[in-house]
């Protein structure tokens, strides 16, 4: 049986398996001190965010709630730990690469000569260490957590040799720097698709001659209709009672309104249809369809996904209608339309409701939209431009998700001690 003091330690611990040779455990408190340096208030402002660390309180995308008087306000310099005290459960926390000024709801620690920063930021970050981070802070619920570093200190940490803390830092470093560098290629090829969608849904393909129209310049050959020139019908879908959870492969489900928020449709957001259920479940998404989400809020309300091919076992709620589109129209190049910043600012503009959270649209609404019509062997072209560009972000996303995926796989084993590096060598790893 533990002794007090033996179950106390191990309650304060990430792990339950056995640290390897030359790691061992130590109290937060013995490398990480609170600093509380304060009336430095010309400083810049820096906040704490989740996915970024510590950047400019302009760039966090938080609204400034920051006082006028900052005297109070804590000093970062470079190589502090700082974090967010009410959200050190979630792993919001940074190394500081700057001299700066955080608010006081944030905890500033220095760290000590023997322990390396970027391998503690990592630590932070891992599932194991958030777990004792909810564990010690204190509060009744969510919102009132906190963890204070009176009560972080006491947390043991696993410490591995200095040089180990480097390389394990040194290799989940360049998987971020490898991410990084996949979000800006994902970032800058969006803003290439969105310019050739203006162009191409306003100016066509290797037109000279344009007219003027109520909705904008436009090719003399295209014509102006409303979408119920093209759209035929929509389909409504039935709510249904269901569990919250993916479904399995001889059950039905109910698609979730995310299941649309942005042109490419997402199967997986859907929910299991009760057994006693399924028999109400109506409209199944059809292949070189289009799904449009009829009632969402002020921002998704309006949004649609083009369906690529059928799902016998999926079924469309009341909050979502299918378009059934005639010969007069490429499905595909119409989902492109309807998903056009320029379109949804209107069809937005077109959603009605007294809450401001919620928005609908009525059918009559938006098949009296007007939009600019190609013909079938331009819509076409257009099209397969914009699938083009469609195909590399998709493929950017996936080596990002792999990416990821390599990411936490790595912290799991680098960080618990269950594969060792190799110090001597470049960026090998290898198992004990």
């Amino acid at each position: 049986m533990l002794s007090k003091e033996k179950f106390i330690e191990k309650h304060r611990r990430p792990f339950s398996h056995p640290l390897p040779d030359q790691w061992g455990y130590q109290k937060i408190g013995n490398h990480l001190k609170e600093s509380k340096e304060k009336n430095r208030e010309k400083l810049p402002l820096y906040s704490v965010t989740m996915s970024q660390g510590i950047v400019p309180q302009e760039l966090s995308n938080k609204r400034d709630i920051s006082s006028v008087d900052k005297s109070r306000y804590k000093v970062i310099e470079p190589n502090d730990i700082v974090y967010n005290t009410m959200r050190m459960w979630q792993g919001v926390v940074g190394l500081s690469d700057v001299t700066g000024i955080v608010s006081p709801a944030y905890t500033v620690c220095q760290l000590s000569e023997g322990i390396y920063g970027k391998y503690v930021e990592f630590l932070f970050k891992s599932r194991p260490m958030i777990n004792l981070f909810h564990r010690f802070s204190q509060g009744l619920v969510s919102d009132t957590l906190n963890l204070k570093y009176s009560h972080l200190k006491d947390i043991l940490m696993p410490i591995p040799p200095l040089p180990e803390q480097r390389k394990i830092a040194a290799i989940l470093t360049s998987v971020d720097n490898a991410i990084e560098k996949t979000e800006a290629i994902i970032a800058q090829t969006e803003k290439v698709k969105n310019g050739l969608m203006q162009k191409l849904l306003t100016q066509g393909i290797g037109h000279t001659k344009f007219k003027q129209t109520e909705i904008g310049e436009i090719p003399e050959e295209w014509e102006i209709v409303t979408l119920d020139r093209v759209v035929t019908k929509l389909f409504s879908g039935v709510s249904v009672n269901s569990e919250d959870r993916i479904k399995k492969p001889h059950e039905k489900g109910i698609l979730k309104t995310s299941a649309v928020t942005n042109r490419i449709f997402n199967a997986l957001e859907h929910k299991t249809i009760l057994p006693l259920e399924e028999e109400r479940a109506a409209v199944t998404p059809k292949k070189n369809h289009i799904v449009i989400s009829r009632m969402n809020t002020p921002l998704l309300v309006g949004a649609s996904s083009y369906v690529d091919k059928d799902h016998s076992d999926l079924y469309l709620p009341d909050r979502l209608w299918q378009a059934e589109t005639n010969n007069n129209v490429i499905s595909l190049w119409l989902s492109y339309v309807l998903t056009w910043n320029k379109m949804r600012s209107i069809i937005s503009s077109i959603s009605t409701g007294t809450s401001g959270s919620m928005k609908n649209i009525s059918q009559k609404a938006l098949l009296n939209l007007k939009i600019s019509l190609p013909s079938l062997s331009e819509q076409e072209n257009i099209s397969q431009i914009l699938v083009s560009v469609d195909n590399k972000i998709t493929a950017e996303q996936q080596k990002m998700t792999q990416l990821q995926t390599l990411k936490k796989g790595l912290m799991q084993v680098l960080l618990t001690g269950k594969v060792r590096v190799k110090v001597d060598e470049e960026d090998e790893v290898v198992s004990t």
